[in-house]
């Protein structure tokens, strides 16, 4: 039990013969996060560049003179601007799935390390 269980916590650090090839899990949370981040800074640009496309069009409609307060015009741009904004849908939640394979990750270092330090503090005595 003692090697399974020294083997599985150098395979989870990633040392010994495994040189972090064979940490699956912190490989997934790892692209889980950056295809997160990746997903958020795509949504984030284009909203940038829709806000950047609403402000031509408000200067389009009002033209240079902003004295102008007729907001007929401008609803049309609020209503392209509500209908085109990107918004980041995430049906398998991600963010908690990584927090949930962190924390079972976590669990199972500290249950590894108390196995090992107690096989190793064990002593058996035959008589």
């Amino acid at each position: 039990m003692e090697n399974g269980a020294i083997a599985l916590r150098n395979r989870l650090r990633g040392t010994g013969n495994y040189d972090g090839e064979a940490n699956f899990e912190t490989s997934l949370v790892m692209k889980m996060n950056n295809e997160l981040a990746d997903r958020i800074s795509t949504a984030e640009m284009k909203n940038r560049q829709l806000q950047s496309t609403a402000e031509n069009m408000r200067l389009s409609i009002l033209g240079k003179d902003t004295k102008v307060k007729d907001d007929k015009p401008l609803e049309v741009v609020e209503s392209y601007v509500k209908e085109n904004t990107t918004e980041l849908v995430d049906p398998l939640d991600v963010r908690q799935k990584i927090a949930t394979i962190n924390e079972k990750l976590d669990t199972l270092r500290t249950e590894l390390d108390t196995q090992i330090k107690v096989a190793n503090a064990t002593t058996f005595i035959k008589i």
